[in-house]
Formats: C-alpha cells, structure tokens, sequence
C-alpha cells in the first residue's frame, strides 16, 4: 500500500510540477499579450484624440490668417465667427479678443442672432486670453460640465501673431464639446474591460 502511494506521489510530483510552469507561462504571455493590445488601443485613442485637436486649432488659426482682422469693422468679425461656428458643431461659444484683452466680437450657438456682449461669458480676466497674450501660445483649458446636462466642454483659445512685430493682436477664444473626445475615451475603457 505505502508503495503504491510512494509510486503516485513520485510520479505524480513531476506532472504536477509541469502544470503548475504550463500555468505559469501561459499567465506570463496572457499578461504580456493584453498589456501589448492595452498600449496600442491607449496608442490609437491618443493619436485620435490629437487629431481632433489639431484639427480645432487648425480651423481656429485658419479662421484668423485668412484676413488681417485689424481691417475688418465689428460686423465682418462676427460673421467670421458665425462661419466658424457654423463650420464645426464642436463650438459651442466663440469670442475675438484684441491684444489687450477687450472684446470685439461674439457669437454663441443658442443665442446666434440676438448675442449681445451683455449675454455672453466673460473671459477678460480669465488665463483663456492672459496666457495667449502672454505667452503667444495656445492655451487649453480644463474640462468642466454643465450643470443643467452634464455635457463636458472645454475653453481652448490661440493667439494671433502679427508677423511683421511679433506681437499678439488678437486672441481668438472657444468654448467647445468635447463629448466626442469623452466618447472616444469611454470606448476605450470599453474596449479594455472586453479585452
């Protein structure tokens, strides 16, 4: 009896011992496997989200390049404006500012033909127009949410730069959507948990 036992355990033992590596290993290249697949997903969202980025200061840049705004009166730049609105739905909220900080045109997508500087969200003060005309660089702001939908939206504005003398003359600001970037990123934690 105790050698039959003896002979189970002995040959058992190494059985056992090449489970437990098979079992092992294939938990090690299960790992390695979705930490590969996890950093090309983060890889493939991040690249998306640039994109659309890029493409807003893109159009915010376009939009203040295509015509030297100091010649146009208030009603020309609020039609620039309206166009740019119109362009991408992104925008929820857009104000021109000049190179010291007052405003000169606005236009809201909710209140298109009656917004009134009385209306509108003031960014004088806030670092949407200091840090560009500061820094002549873009400035992005936090993601907040609206209370009354819970829509995310950021302030994102750019600097325009007059080449002749390095100044920033105007300072070109936007409230957008970013529920496509949010949905974007909550594939992505969807993708995840399904992989």
């Amino acid at each position: 009896n105790r050698i039959g036992w003896l002979f189970t355990a002995y040959s058992g033992l190494p059985l056992l011992a090449a489970g437990i590596l098979i079992i092992y290993f294939s938990y090690t290249l299960q790992l390695q496997h979705a930490v590969h697949h996890q950093a090309e997903l983060a890889e493939h969202t991040a690249s998306e989200v640039e994109n659309i980025i890029l493409s807003i200061e893109n159009e915010m840049q376009l939009t203040t390049e295509l015509e030297d705004l100091s010649q146009l009166n208030g009603v020309q730049l609020r039609q620039k404006l309206v166009f740019l609105l119109d362009f991408n739905n992104a925008y929820k909220r857009i104000g021109l500012y000049d190179g010291s900080g007052q405003l000169l045109a606005y236009v809201e997508e909710d209140n298109l033909l009656t917004a009134d500087f009385d209306q509108q969200l003031s960014w004088e003060d806030s670092p949407a127009i200091s840090r560009p005309l500061e820094t002549a660089e873009m400035y992005y702001g936090s993601v907040q949410f609206d209370e009354r939908t819970g829509e995310p939206s950021m302030i994102i504005s750019s600097p325009v730069v007059d080449l002749r003398s390095g100044d920033v003359t105007f300072v070109l600001a936007a409230e957008l959507r970013v529920k496509n970037i949010w949905d974007l990123l909550s594939r992505f934690d969807t993708d995840i948990i399904n992989n």
